[in-house]
């Protein structure tokens, strides 16, 4: 897993350092995530997402290193991303409420095919895809059950047995009018959150924990 995180971070600076020479464009970036979280050994669809997802929102900057030309191109992010679900059940006739909010490092890698203007004057539409890691920086959880609520932070520990990385790949589209862009994407999370040594709690309940997003985003690209 650190091998992962460590590889996509040289990457990054690898890019980082390609845009000072490059005609690379950087863009600050940010809105709304619509999150949700899979529990279960059957995959979320969408129509999940709808139902259990909660609002939480990202920002953070984009970068684009053309390799092809004006339609070709790398896009590295630095993102900070808030993850997480909100649900509602009944348990013993008594409605319940959970949310659980995570706060992640997350740093896309992704290669972006455009039509159009990519920047500056005019309309351009591209297609972008790839895998992201991303690294939690804490979490909390709220529960409410007949009008209590308890909150509790999580903090990776034995007792949360959750692991701190999430990686998986991201789908998206978007939209540059002049030096304005507006982004759709999907975040599919791979990687079971739940700890390969998880205690007994966790048995009969949850056998898979990974994150799932659909993040609206709208920045501004810097440079000619």
């Amino acid at each position: 897993m650190k091998t992962i995180k460590y590889l996509i971070a040289a990457l990054v600076l690898v890019f980082m350092t390609q845009a000072q020479t490059a005609t690379a464009q950087v863009a600050i970036k940010g809105g709304v995530n619509f999150a949700s979280m899979n529990f279960d050994s059957e995959d979320t669809d969408l129509t999940d997402l709808a139902e259990n997802g909660a609002v939480k929102f990202t920002i953070g900057a984009s970068f684009v290193l053309p390799i092809g030309g004006d339609v070709l191109a790398l896009q590295p992010e630095i993102l900070f991303t808030q993850k997480g679900g909100d649900s509602s059940f009944s348990l013993a006739g008594v409605e319940a409420k959970r949310d659980y909010t995570y706060n992640y490092i997350d740093i896309p890698v992704l290669l972006r095919i455009s039509l159009g203007r990519t920047y500056g004057d005019g309309l351009g539409f591209y297609l972008n895809g790839g895998p992201y890691a991303g690294y939690a920086l804490n979490g909390r959880s709220e529960r409410t059950l007949g009008g209590a609520t308890v909150e509790n932070d999580i903090n990776f520990d034995d007792q949360d047995n959750q692991r701190r990385l999430d990686f998986g790949f991201a789908i998206g589209a978007g939209l540059t009018f002049g030096n304005l862009m507006v982004d759709l994407r999907y975040n599919h999370g791979t990687n079971n959150l739940l700890d390969d040594d998880a205690d007994n709690s966790n048995d009969g309940d949850f056998n898979k924990l990974q994150h799932r997003g659909l993040a609206l985003t709208a920045g501004f690209f810097f440079g000619s």
